[in-house]
């Protein structure tokens, strides 16, 4: 549930409609999530209903084109779809730049810049500004310098915070059958942290719940073939998925049947996220399945897949 208030989308609690169930299923490829609502109440409730993205930050820009963010769609860069009930419902989209703990999204709109760092409407749109626009924006830590004096190369260094919203009734003492179909941000690193376990690697990896047994398959193949590292200190790429769950504990009850399948893509690649009782359900597919589930925490997934 959401409201709309000075600043934009505020998300709110209800004591009405309960979250009977959600599947939802990650890969690099895409994120399905079917849930099942139900309003207790014996009125009918219209109200906001808004679905949070991740964030897009700059480790995610500086990446390949084309791999790491969706689309260069400025109005939907995640190809999101949602149907109710088995129609397609029309979302908006919400987005705001966030720059040193500020939005600074009417400043970027004022001159003519999309907020979603990675289109190359956005370059552009950069490019064609006067010496003291940019200068503006340097000052507000939305781009930095990355070139020369004689050789500018200008880098949007600010965050794209973004949430699809629509208007939903929920009829009373009726369930309401929601999915929603989009491309995730991913984020890449060409090469993983040679010192993933060793409690000095560059991201945090605390938060993907790495344990003894991938630790111990990852460190055997920079081992076992020195051959396979084509250059490079670790034969491993990185590839981060974040799933936004917490808000799943704005309903009226814990979430009744929780299921997340996580596929890895290939039975070579390593996989890890946080969860309890997860099974191998196929060579690449992941379970775990929760009951009178209250998330606290959102879900962050880390596969390596081997360089070649």
């Amino acid at each position: 549930m959401a409201e709309i208030a000075v600043g934009g989308l505020v998300f709110t609690k209800t004591a009405d409609v309960a979250m009977r169930s959600e599947e939802l299923k990650i890969s690099e490829k895409s994120v399905d999530v079917l849930y099942h609502f139900y309003n207790n109440s014996t009125n009918p409730i219209t109200s906001l209903v808004a679905f949070p993205m991740p964030d897009i930050g700059p480790d995610l820009v500086v990446e390949t084109a084309g791999v790491t963010v969706p689309t260069q769609d400025q109005e939907n860069l995640f190809g999101f779809v949602t149907t109710v009930n088995g129609k397609k419902v029309q979302a908006r989209i919400e987005q705001k730049a966030i720059a040193r703990n500020v939005d600074q999204s009417d400043l970027l709109r004022g001159m003519h810049i999309p907020l979603a760092q990675h289109l190359q409407l956005t370059k552009d749109a950069i490019y064609k500004l006067t010496p003291e626009q940019i200068k503006i924006l340097l000052t507000s830590g939305l781009l930095e310098d990355h070139g020369s004096d004689a050789n500018h190369d200008y880098y949007p260094i600010w965050t794209l915070k973004s949430a699809y919203f629509w208007e939903q009734t929920f009829p009373p003492q009726s369930e309401t059958v929601i999915h929603h179909h989009y491309k995730p941000a991913v984020g890449v690193s060409v090469q993983a942290s040679p010192t993933i376990g060793d409690g000095s690697a560059g991201h945090d990896y605390d938060k993907y719940g790495i344990d003894s047994d991938f630790v111990k398959a990852f460190k055997k193949r920079k081992t076992s073939d020195p051959a396979s590292t084509n250059g490079f200190s670790s034969p491993w790429s990185e590839y981060r998925i974040g799933y936004i769950l917490k808000t799943g504990a704005n309903w009226a009850k814990p979430i009744g049947t929780f299921r997340l399948v996580v596929d890895k893509g290939e039975a070579e690649n390593l996989l890890s996220f946080k969860g309890e009782n997860v099974k191998k359900i196929s060579p690449v597919e992941f379970e775990m399945i929760k009951t009178n589930f209250t998330p606290t925490q959102d879900i962050d997934i880390l596969i390596l897949k081997p360089l070649k």
